[in-house]
């Protein structure tokens, strides 16, 4: 990943470590000094009405990397605007933005139309296991070597 504007959109079922995978991430460019924020579809709706006085370009425009997890079912019908607005903008600004969506791609397709093509011109589709225990036990490890996760000790 890099400050190009190009951005993952990780989608998979529940349970496949798609959120795991995007705080990995967050924290991997954060100890390369990189200014990152993690978000959920529901705080980026909230932000788009300026609840508490605090606009989404203020919060979540201007870091370098943005993780919007939970792209689930839409409860809020602002939210795909919300979520094409943060797009747009970080896009233009050139910044990279992670998603992130337990839905089927069928699902997301139909319920994220408005936003579908921004998604798929500013991020890599990638897709995630149903069985990621592997994946689990590999990350586990790159965690440790990178000093995220101590080593246990035992003591006698």
């Amino acid at each position: 990943l890099s400050n190009g504007g190009v951005g993952l959109f990780l989608i998979g079922p529940p349970a496949s470590l798609k959120t795991f995978l995007l705080t990995f991430v967050l924290k991997c460019l954060m100890a390369k000094g990189q200014s990152v924020r993690y978000s959920t579809l529901e705080e980026v709706t909230d932000l788009y009405f300026q609840r508490d006085g605090v606009s989404l370009e203020s919060e979540l425009a201007h870091d370098h990397f943005v993780a919007v997890d939970n792209l689930g079912e839409i409860i809020n019908k602002a939210s795909p605007n919300a979520l094409r607005r943060l797009l747009r903008r970080r896009s233009d600004d050139g910044l990279c933005t992670l998603l992130a969506s337990d839905l089927s791609p069928d699902d997301f397709k139909r319920q994220y139309a408005a936003v579908q093509e921004q998604i798929a011109g500013q991020c890599i589709e990638v897709p995630c296991s149903a069985r990621p225990f592997k994946v689990a036990a590999h990350f586990e490890d790159k965690k440790r070597q990178l000093g995220f996760v101590e080593e246990a000790t035992h003591a006698d």
